[in-house]
Parts: C-alpha cells; structure tokens; sequence
C-alpha cells in the first residue's frame, strides 16, 4: 500500500508537512528549526501547536516565520504529549506528499526528510521509522539507539513501539487513514501509529541509520530507555502492570475498528487477546508465543515472558 508517485518526476520535490508539538521549548527550539529550514531535496512546511508555554517559545517559532513556512493550529492546552500530536495529525491538511512528526528539542540531520522518502519508495512502504543519535545538551554524541534486527509487523506492534516519534515519516495515503477514525488516550503516539497502520496492512520500514540528534535531559518525555537502570525501571514497571494497562488500552481502541484489520491480523488479534486472559500461567505463555507477537531483543522477551507468567500482559 505505498503511494509514492510524487517522486515520478524527479525535478519537483517531495511536499513533507512537519508536526510540531511545543511546550516551554525555548532553550533547544531555535536548533531544530534550523535544522528543518536544513532539509534536502524536500519542501517542507510546519505545522505547530503550543500547548501552553510560558517561556519565550512562541517566540523563537514568530522569529523564523520569514525563513520557515510556519502555520499555527490552536489547539487546547494541556493535552499530554501522545494525545496533543494525533489531534495536531487530525487537523493537518490532507494534500501534502508526507508526514513527520518532530520533537521540540532534537536535531534533525539535512538528509533525514530525504533518507526517509528514498527508503518507503524503495521498500513501497508507507510507514518509516529508525535509530536515533542520542546527544545531551550540550550536543555531545552519547551512542546510538537500540538497533531493532527483526522485520517491523503487527505481531511485535502489539507488544512493543520500535520507532520513537522524532523519526516517523509517513505517506500521504496513510495519512489519508488515520485520519479517517480518530482516537484519544493513547499510551504514546508513535506506538499508535504503528499499532494501527501494521493492523489495517501498512508496511513500516526500520532503518538501522540513524538521521534524528535525539536529545536527552531531564525533560525528556520518554527518553532513550538506554542503560541497566532504565532496563531494570522497564522491567519494574511490567510487573507494575504499566504495559498491561497500555495493552487494555489499545484493545479498547482497536474494537473500536476491528473491521479495518486484514484478515490474518484480526485472528491473530483475538488469540492474543484471548491468551492474556488464559487462568493457567503456563497456559497463558504457551498461548502467548502461539500468537505470533513478538519482541525485538533477548531482553525484552524475557520481560515478556515474565509478565505473561505474572498475568501481566
């Protein structure tokens, strides 16, 4: 399901309508913009919502409207970060060639936009999402984000978001979807929207490249995730229930469109759903891997497998 025939004339470049959610962002705002005024071989407009900032954030957005094509959406305040970005997708025009989401406070390297649409023609994809360049704030490269080695689908969508929102670019036709059948109170945007475009038969590439400064500070809204203590706060927080509370979540919303779902994935759907609730522990794990999720890395499926015994999933 890939529309990418924008790219037939190689003279006109890819129209790419940039997402751009803020909040009290004005100590790193200035280098992302310029970093999107930077992009390659695309033509790119910004579409932001500020969700009630009170530093000098609107700002610093006002004083690239003559260089950046910058067009405010009003949007309520006080949204969290996941819910203010899809009601930021739900308002953005539906003519533009691609999507991408864009954090506040990264930056974005001048080939990403482009990287990205090369790689969803190439591949007929329609979901693009990759590694990042974790920096600090001073700019300083940390190391890169975890490399995910097995293929993006449905099945690991279920248990698990591979691509942070910061690097997501999508296809118009995609756009054209989840546009189509709203939704509010996700765990996270990014995870949604690869949850929902695998489920309805969308195609995501991974790229192993990372081409997003991804910064890290105390700010941060999810983070890196990277380290034995963030790995061992994620496995904390699966005991807690946190990921079976994200699960309830995205079954509640994913009834709501059962009949968008290709086949295959509807059944599988309701045997993973169907596996969580087994009584057995034993029974509930066998089921479990019988459903065909999976997640990325020998870590993550123990933790998977822990909560399934502890009816945790």
């Amino acid at each position: 399901m890939s529309d990418n025939t924008n790219l037939n004339n190689q003279n006109v470049h890819p129209r790419v309508a940039i997402l751009l959610s803020t909040r009290d962002g004005e100590k790193y705002l200035a280098k992302q913009l310029q970093s999107l005024l930077d992009q390659e071989q695309v033509q790119v407009q910004v579409f932001w919502s500020d969700d009630g900032s009170k530093d000098q954030t609107v700002s610093v957005l006002q004083s690239f409207q003559q260089d950046l094509s910058l067009h405010l959406i009003n949007l309520a305040v006080e949204y969290d970060a996941g819910d203010h970005f899809l009601k930021l997708l739900y308002q953005v025009p539906q003519n533009f060639d691609y999507y991408a989401f864009c954090d506040q406070d990264d930056i974005w390297l001048p080939q990403k936009l482009h990287q990205a649409i090369q790689q969803l023609t190439h591949h007929h994809c329609d979901l693009y999402g990759s590694r990042t360049q974790l920096i600090d704030e001073q700019d300083r490269y940390l190391q890169q984000s975890l490399y995910f080695s097995q293929p993006p689908s449905f099945h690991n969508a279920l248990v698990q978001s591979i691509a942070g929102g910061n690097t997501l670019v999508w296809t118009r036709k995609l756009h054209h979807q989840i546009r189509k059948y709203p939704v509010a109170h996700v765990p996270s945007h990014d995870w949604w929207l690869y949850l929902f475009s695998t489920f309805m038969g969308f195609s995501m590439y991974y790229d192993r490249q990372p081409f997003t400064l991804y910064r890290q500070h105390s700010r941060n809204y999810v983070g890196a995730n990277l380290g034995i203590l963030n790995q061992v706060k994620r496995i904390f927080f699966g005991f807690q229930g946190r990921y079976q509370k994200w699960n309830n979540i995205h079954k509640q919303l994913l009834d709501q469109y059962i009949k968008l779902g290709v086949k295959e994935n509807i059944n599988d759907y309701y045997f993973f759903q169907t596996s969580r609730l087994a009584f057995n522990p034993f029974t509930r794990l066998q089921k479990i891997f019988e459903s065909k999720v999976y997640r990325q890395t020998w870590q993550g499926r123990l933790s998977l497998i822990a909560a399934t015994l502890l009816y945790r999933t």
